[in-house]
């Protein structure tokens, strides 16, 4: 179809020539040109992109024809604002179809070019395609919506298991132990668990907000943020949730025949990428063909644990050791770490639910201490105990014991 505006076309290309010829149709942000009925007259090779039409077919439609539904007779209006020159020109966000019928959320900037009477002519847009930005934002907040709703449950399990607690405890004891508890577990949920969500909130807000996509590298290290903070809640989730489910009894202990070091094995080959990471050499003393009668998933969730915390604070370039020792009652188990130690003030707290822990970690990392009060249930249930050695600036040896194997499995017979 013939173009029948009533301007030359070859007024636009004057106004820099081939060079503007040239930035318009190679520009990485969709542009157009618009007249002052809202008919498109000029589109670039992105604006094409974006919409799926060719630029033959753009050059045929008004800015309503590819306005959605909702903002058809509208849309035209925020564009010719741009010829008030008494206004600033505000970036909009409005919703357009794609040919495919795709809904598509794009940003606007339309600015007014007039002639040498100060006239205005016609309008040139700059058009953001932003529906990947506004879906992923989307998604970010339900799994924020979602993860308020886990911590409500959680405290409401938390309140349920303590009023349980009163029928063992006597009330005013129960009383003030429960209140320790509670304020405990608050602290937990609202501190451990706030700071990665507000990380990666932090992340969110900084990636919708005139953020540059096509900055790569940036943008791998907001992701890689996003994927630390949802990693450290996750775990902790997991651990409030192992733990309120074994105070209710409703973690099933099933011994079995295990082969030890098969197991302690296996729990290292659980932290490959950190261990890589941080470059930290794992030596496992313990005798190929020593057999315990224990549970396989409590047993994992100890080293587990225990291997994790050496870890976070072993410093780069140091040693972790697992060794076994054994004399006519038991084995004994001990993780041997070269980190910081231990105060005995925070020692006498490690096992106690009520107390909070000053520690300080390498790589600015963070515990809450669920772990190591799941260590001391599950290896009690093993008819077991758990102990720890420190000094300051010396490291620490966490040590727990299993019973041998006879003994062990005639107990559970």
């Amino acid at each position: 179809m013939k173009n029948t505006l009533q301007y030359n076309i070859s007024e636009i290309h004057n106004l820099d020539g081939e060079l503007f010829r040239l930035a318009f149709e190679n520009a990485y942000i969709g542009m157009c040109l618009v007249d002052l009925n809202g008919k498109i007259f000029k589109v670039n090779k992105e604006m094409s992109r974006i919409f799926g039409y060719s630029a033959q077919e753009l050059e045929n439609m008004t800015v309503n024809d590819i306005a959605d539904e909702r903002y058809k007779d509208v849309s035209f209006k925020f564009i010719k604002q741009a010829s008030d020159k008494t206004k600033s020109h505000d970036i909009f966000e409005k919703k357009y179809k794609h040919k495919n019928g795709d809904s598509i959320t794009c940003l606007i900037n339309s600015s007014g070019v007039y002639d040498e009477n100060n006239n205005i002519k016609f309008f040139i847009s700059h058009v953001q395609d932003i529906t990947t930005r506004k879906n992923a934002e989307l998604n970010l907040i339900k799994v924020k919506n979602e993860l308020k709703r886990t911590n409500e449950l959680i405290v409401k399990n938390m309140i349920e298991m303590n009023n349980l607690s009163l029928t063992v405890l006597s009330k005013n004891h129960a009383l003030e132990e429960l209140n320790q508890t509670k304020n405990r577990l608050l602290s937990v949920i609202s501190h451990d668990l706030l700071g990665p969500i507000d990380a990666l909130k932090l992340a969110i807000d900084s990636l919708v907000t005139d953020f540059d996509l096509s900055d790569t590298k940036a943008l791998m290290g907001y992701l890689q943020l996003i994927k630390k903070s949802t990693d450290s809640t996750h775990s902790l989730l997991k651990s409030l949730l192992l733990w309120a489910k074994s105070q209710r009894n409703e973690v099933m202990f099933s011994p079995e025949e295990l082969n030890l070091k098969e197991i302690a094995l296996l729990a290292v080959d659980l932290f490959a990428d950190v261990i890589k990471r941080k470059q930290v050499d794992i030596v496992v003393n313990i005798p190929a063909d020593t057999i315990v009668f224990a549970d396989k998933n409590m047993l994992m969730s100890v080293f587990r644990n225990l291997l994790s915390n050496a870890l976070k604070f072993t410093s780069t370039g140091k040693q972790i050791t697992i060794i076994e020792d054994k004399n006519n009652v038991e084995i004994g188990i001990t993780v041997i770490d070269q980190g910081p130690g231990i105060s005995a003030e925070n020692m006498s707290k490690l096992f106690m639910i009520t107390e909070d822990l000053t520690t300080s970690e390498t790589n600015e990392e963070k515990s809450c201490g669920l772990g190591l009060l799941l260590c001391k249930e599950f290896i009690e249930k093993h008819n077991g105990e758990i102990t720890v050695e420190s000094e300051l600036d010396k490291g620490s040896k966490f040590r727990f014991t299993l019973p041998l194997y006879d003994q062990q499995k005639n107990k559970n017979i």
